[in-house]
């Protein structure tokens, strides 16, 4: 995954990187909406791009 959910943790390691270095952190609940529709619709283990 080449960027980070953009939880608690991942908001204080990113502040401590230089500004060249940080990357976009995707929002948490952009994860979950992919991964409940990953459930629902059977295809669990699927690669989803976020």
């Amino acid at each position: 995954m080449p960027n980070w959910i953009g939880l608690d943790r991942a908001h204080a390691e990113r502040a401590r990187l230089a500004p060249a270095d940080r990357v976009p952190l995707i929002p948490p609940e952009q994860v979950v909406k992919a991964a409940l529709e990953l459930l629902r619709s059977g295809a669990g283990g699927t690669v989803v791009e976020i």
